[in-house]
């Protein structure tokens, strides 16, 4: 009974480190989001992060995948990214992943993108951005953040 306790307690704690793990992203991102609203975009909307995933066999057979996959719709980058041909990229017997990391800025055409400060919108895309490999087999290749500035009236 001790030892089955033990474990309980264990693997409650795992939950419960990775839940306020996850809370704490969420707050950040909140924390951005205001801070983006009141002082550098004060009409914008939203923010957002998305990673895109491109995961490449020996064949050159793409597995596109996305950390949020309703928003990854909605900007209509599956179609361009399928068409291209990653055959050049593969160079080895090992699959590739290439991680593109987007911040999405959400908000009036009035500021423009000008007024953006790119730094923390920098920040906001390399939230997601650090993954551990789960097999040695396959090489990860991060590119560099790109931030997008969509307006609200072609948006929603």
């Amino acid at each position: 009974m001790k030892i089955l306790a033990f474990f309980y307690l264990i693997l409650f704690s795992i939950t419960t480190y990775a839940q306020s793990t996850w809370l704490e992203k969420e707050k950040f991102i909140n924390q951005l989001n205001r801070n983006f609203k009141t002082n550098l975009l004060p009409d914008s909307d939203a923010l957002y992060t998305l990673n895109i995933q491109i995961v490449l066999d020996k064949n050159s057979r793409a597995l596109i995948t996305s950390n949020n996959a309703e928003l990854f719709d909605k900007i209509g980058v599956l179609p361009f990214l399928q068409q291209y041909n990653y055959k050049p990229l593969i160079g080895e017997v090992r699959p590739l992943k290439v991680m593109v990391p987007i911040g999405i800025i959400v908000g009036s055409s009035k500021y423009g993108p000008k007024t953006i400060d790119l730094h923390i919108a920098d920040k906001l895309s390399n939230l997601f951005y650090h993954e551990k490999p789960e097999d040695d087999n396959i090489r990860i290749v991060y590119l560099s953040s790109v931030i997008l500035f969509v307006d609200k009236k072609v948006y929603h």
